[in-house]
């Protein structure tokens, strides 16, 4: 059997994950009654399909920003993840290459007194949807079998 991936909203493999990694971090959030916000950082097309997921069901306990590079990044890409419109999404382009977008994510993440802010003045926890999540890796997992 052949799984044809490219049929989701952004074109990209990575919209099978990406559409179910959404669903579960909102259950999660519902259960404990939070908030999240969700870094990433995208060379291309995890950007469009993270928005893709996180846009259609984010909800309100979800806001998203999505860090792309001005260096290496197609127009199409480009144009893709600028030109999404939902009120739960941020896209911002980053001076320098896809290494210097996951460096700020890195460091958001270290920062403990944003994290710290973030939790005790809105109730939001900082997540990824970057690879490094484990809600979006099983998935990816699960259709190489």
């Amino acid at each position: 059997f052949l799984a044809e991936l490219f049929h989701g909203p952004s074109g990209s493999f990575k919209d099978l994950a990406l559409q179910v990694t959404p669903q579960l971090v909102v259950n999660f959030l519902k259960t404990k009654n939070e908030r999240s916000l969700i870094l990433v950082a995208t060379s291309g097309d995890t950007g469009s399909a993270v928005l893709e997921g996180f846009g259609r069901f984010g909800g309100d306990n979800i806001a998203v920003l999505v860090m792309f590079p001005t260096l290496g990044i197609s127009p199409i890409q480009r144009q893709m993840m600028t030109s999404f419109k939902k009120g739960n999404v941020k896209v911002v382009a980053v001076k320098g290459d896809f290494d210097d977008c996951q460096s700020l994510v890195k460091k958001m993440f270290q920062q403990a007194n944003l994290a710290s802010f973030l939790k005790d003045s809105f109730n939001v926890s900082l997540n990824t949807a970057n690879s490094i999540n484990w809600g979006r890796l099983i998935p990816q997992i699960v259709y190489h079998f």
